[in-house]
């Protein structure tokens, strides 16, 4: 039997953990402050460096530029290049996928932000991503939106250098929500779990989900694989 590649086996996991986190923990437990995080809390709050100030100051402006300007643009992309639009359209389901899903259980879970609950912890001024948001932590909206766009990425190129970037980005992304204070580490797993779950959910669906022919015509029965390059016949 062959075993699924290793993407899928690391998307399952993280469907299973969505579900263990989402679903599996009522509202009354997940609404509970997360005490248990505290010292991952503190330390990555505690990075008050010129480089962590930079950097993540940097993906907390950026990030949901990137988060609702990346399927747009990739169509563009691809109207000028080879026509087949499934990977955008596919990652912009994800995303407004995710943004129904996380917050209609933010309403449902209410958990409150460390800034209000937690001594010690203030939202950081002078930064987006402190100011321009709701009242509810649970799941960090930044964090499943940026897992959800950069898993749809992943699925549809797997190519390293698509996806190490798209990764590491989607992981800054939720360091920087705890570092402003906004979010408790396991509002950023759950919101990882749960964008991940939903854009492998997609791409399972697939066929179903996308319009007729942007994926590209299916090659006839029998026909050979297509090169990128011609052959090179040597002579001597």
């Amino acid at each position: 039997m062959n075993r699924p590649p290793a993407s899928s086996r690391l998307l399952l996991a993280c469907a299973a953990a969505a579900l263990w986190l989402v679903a599996g923990v009522s509202p009354a437990d997940a609404r509970q402050v997360d005490t248990t995080a505290y010292p991952v809390l503190r330390a990555i709050y505690g990075m008050d460096g010129p480089a962590a100030t930079a950097v993540l100051g940097g993906i907390d402006r950026s990030s949901l530029w990137i988060v609702f300007g990346a399927p747009p643009a990739l169509g563009v992309v691809k109207a000028m290049s080879d026509g087949r639009y499934g990977d955008a359209w596919r990652a912009g389901l994800s995303v407004a996928g995710a943004t129904i899903a996380f917050k209609a259980i933010k309403h449902a879970v209410r958990r409150e932000r460390p800034f209000r609950t937690v001594e010690g912890i203030v939202a950081r001024e002078g930064f987006v991503g402190a100011r321009s948001i709701d009242r509810y932590a649970f799941p960090s909206g930044h964090a499943t939106l940026a897992a959800a766009l950069a898993t749809s990425l992943a699925l549809d190129h797997s190519e390293w250098y698509v996806t190490v970037p798209a990764v590491a980005w989607a992981a800054s992304v939720g360091v920087s929500r705890v570092w402003l204070g906004v979010h408790f580490p396991g509002d950023v797993v759950a919101g990882w779990a749960l964008g991940g779950a939903l854009a492998w959910g997609l791409h399972r669906a697939r066929e179903a989900v996308t319009p007729g022919g942007w994926d590209g015509p299916d090659p006839p029965v029998g026909a050979a694989p297509r090169t990128v390059l011609p052959p090179v016949v040597l002579r001597f």
